[in-house]
């Protein structure tokens, strides 16, 4: 058996068809139908058209507090404008097959309980790294999704008290639609040009929120000389790589958020390992980058308090977790006897 997954990020959607054992081929991806409900069905459903005749379901991962038993999703991410939809009742006219869908960060948690680094865990964490941070809390090996369904919306943490600006939630510290737009800001990049300014003009119209404010704060700004450039994750890594004091100070802000939650995370659930993914994990020294700082909290802190050191890794399946899981999910609803 084969099925479609697809998984909608912020910035980009991917794809890939999957069988009952996590294996991937045909896979692509496409810019991310972030705005319009329309553009979300017309583009979920033109994937779906390549494959229609090879596939015998549709698993979907995607942001937000989502219902996988009946397919309403309360809020869905950056994906404003489907807040309060049935992603079911969207998609069933147009696609054939069986659907399944599932918040992103609960499909990663579900891929690597399946078959990746969390596979001998009873209770561990799954960390995905894209334009927000998405997590999957996993207890005796079965998904912990909360009374809402938002157990491990990591992107909303807080991080210090009586600042409620975006400047202050985790996913734009933590995460790379932040990493992405602080070092643009400071390298005097017009914000405009990231791929995620689609993103920051729904968001803008949507709450009035100005998502670049105090970005360019994070480390000194050269000038703007006017050149264009290409901000992305492996730029970044390359001016990191160069020693770039700009880029590296707003990277070691990055990282110190990332460890001060992985720590927060190991006091509130005491994990047997949380797990970083998505394609900023691709990244060697990310993972030991963390670790690093998190060590530095422990000497800090010293005999000081109760908790044990967190236990960090990498998700197998890196940019893939989220396809991996969103299969897995297809089977627990439509194919039980293979969930195994």
């Amino acid at each position: 058996m084969k099925c479609l997954a697809i998984d909608l990020g912020g910035s980009y959607m991917k794809y890939a068809l999957i069988d009952g054992e996590g294996n991937l081929s045909e896979k692509g991806e496409a810019p991310s139908p972030v705005t319009g409900i329309e553009n979300f069905v017309h583009t979920v459903v033109g994937v779906y058209e390549k494959f229609a005749g090879c596939v015998e379901g549709v698993a979907i991962s995607m942001p937000g507090a989502i219902d996988a038993e009946s397919g309403y999703a309360r809020t869905t991410g950056a994906f404003l404008d489907l807040y309060g939809q049935n992603i079911f009742d969207l998609l069933k006219e147009r696609i054939l097959v069986p659907l399944a869908v599932e918040n992103d960060g609960k499909c990663a948690a579900l891929a690597e309980v399946w078959k990746g680094s969390l596979s001998d865990c009873q209770d561990g964490i799954a960390v995905i790294l894209g334009t927000g941070i998405a997590g999957g809390i996993v207890k005796n090996r079965r998904l912990h999704k909360g009374k809402n369904f938002t157990a491990g919306e990591l992107s909303c943490l807080m991080i210090k008290p009586n600042d409620f600006t975006m400047q202050n939630i985790m996913c734009i510290p933590g995460a790379m639609m932040g990493l992405t737009m602080a070092v643009a800001a400071a390298k005097g990049v017009d914000l405009s040009t990231l791929e995620t300014a689609a993103l920051q003009k729904n968001v803008g119209e949507k709450t009035g929120i100005d998502m670049k404010e105090g970005l360019a704060d994070q480390a000194e700004a050269p000038e703007n000389t006017g050149e264009q450039m290409k901000i992305d994750g492996p730029q970044i890594f390359k001016w990191l790589e160069e020693g770039d004091p700009v880029v590296t100070g707003i990277y070691q802000n990055f990282i110190s958020h990332l460890a001060l939650m992985a720590y927060n995370l190991q006091v509130v659930y005491d994990p047997e390992k949380i797990v970083f993914g998505g394609g900023v994990s691709r990244q060697e020294r990310l993972v030991p980058d963390i670790r690093a700082e998190v060590d530095k909290i422990f000497e800090a802190l010293g005999s000081l308090i109760p908790v044990v050191k967190p236990e960090l890794g990498n998700c197998q399946f890196l940019s893939d977790a989220n396809l991996v899981g969103a299969m897995y999910n297809y089977l627990i609803h439509h194919k039980p006897e293979l969930a195994k």
